[in-house]
C-alpha cells in the first residue's frame, strides 16, 4: 500500500444511481490510469477506496491487474475524473448507460 495520505479526500461528484453502479471491465492500461493519476493528486490507496467503497485490495488488483470487472469502475472515474476503459461497451446494460450520459467513453 502506498504510505502518502492527503488532507483532501476524494469525493463522488454525484450519487450512485438507485440501481447501483454497472460492472464494467478493467483493463490493465485503465488500472495503471488509476495508479498515475491516484498518485498524482497525493491519495494512498487505502483513501482513493474508502472514498469510492472498495477495499484497499480491490484497488490494488484494479491498479496493478490481472483485468477485472467491478462496479468501482464509474465511481473510480468520477472521484479522479478520468474516463472510463473504452473497451467496457460490451453488452446492452452499457450501452444504456451511455446513452444516457450516465458514463462517458474514451479513446
Amino acid at each position: 500500500m502506498d504510505s502518502v495520505e492527503s488532507t483532501a479526500l476524494p469525493r463522488l461528484a454525484q450519487e450512485p444511481p438507485a440501481d447501483g453502479w454497472p460492472k464494467l471491465p478493467v483493463t490493465r492500461e485503465w488500472g495503471r490510469l488509476v495508479r498515475k493519476t491516484r498518485r498524482a493528486a497525493h491519495w494512498s490507496q487505502d483513501v482513493l477506496a474508502r472514498a469510492v467503497g472498495i477495499t484497499q485490495g480491490m484497488l490494488s488488483q484494479i491498479e496493478n491487474g490481472p483485468t477485472v470487472e467491478s462496479t468501482a469502475v464509474w465511481p473510480l472515474c468520477l472521484a479522479l475524473d478520468i474516463d472510463p476503459p473504452h473497451q467496457f461497451y460490451r453488452g446492452e446494460l452499457e450501452r444504456r448507460w451511455v446513452e444516457a450520459e450516465r458514463l462517458r467513453v474514451c479513446c
